[in-house]
């Protein structure tokens, strides 16, 4: 491995889990109550996460998810404690480029610089985070909207790209060396490395970055 692109990572499901269901309630505007409500429905889920209850147990509650299937609990279960910081102190001294949307309503870009600041080798990572910008690095007004984003695709595809945002990976390699595959790990953008580390057991490349809401 030659170099690292990370691409709105979080480093613990729960920590990450907890930061979206709040984000996500702010952004729709609830009120305390509303709130409250929402924590306390997660943590009757976890705590059934924690005694491993089965998804028919998780089904026969009144606060399940009717669209949650059976692989998703079972994904769910196996993977909810995953926290990627033994992984990140293993890194090798590699250049780490770290991309955030100050927007990210799923993952909190500024724990998870914290973290990679702390365990990371000094001087190797960058940091780029992009104003008006999500998750997936797409312009927040093109990426909430109904309309604007399947267009902007079609029409305009680098459109919803952020003013600065990398297109493509060539800067690194010229800087690093040939790239090695990355082998079991993630492809990133234009074929670059992304770090294993996140990735828990049975996961696609985007499980991590979904959140864990209950």
């Amino acid at each position: 491995m030659r170099f690292v692109i990370a691409a709105g990572t979080a480093v613990n499901w729960l920590r990450q889990g907890e930061y979206n269901l709040r984000a996500e309630l702010r952004a729709e505007g609830a009120g305390p109550e509303r709130t409250a409500t929402a924590l306390a429905r997660r943590e009757a889920t976890l705590a059934l996460l924690r005694r491993g209850a089965t998804y028919e147990e998780y089904r026969a509650g009144p606060d399940a998810d009717r669209e949650l299937t059976p692989e998703r609990w079972a994904f769910i279960s196996r993977n909810h404690t995953a926290d990627a910081s033994a992984d990140l102190r293993a890194m090798p001294r590699v250049p780490v480029l770290l991309l955030s949307g100050a927007d990210d309503l799923n993952v909190d870009g500024a724990e998870t610089e914290s973290v990679y600041r702390e365990l990371l080798a000094p001087g190797t990572l960058t940091v780029r985070r992009y104003p008006g910008t999500t998750h997936a690095l797409v312009r927040t007004p093109v990426e909430r909207s109904g309309w604007r984003l399947p267009l902007t695709a079609l029409f305009a595809p680098r459109a919803p790209v952020p003013a600065g945002a990398p297109r493509r990976s060539a800067p690194l390699p010229r800087r690093c060396g040939p790239l090695t595959p990355a082998g079991p790990g993630r492809a990133g953008p234009a074929g670059a490395a992304r770090p294993v580390p996140a990735r828990p057991r049975g996961a696609s490349s985007g499980d991590l970055a979904c959140s864990l809401r209950w």
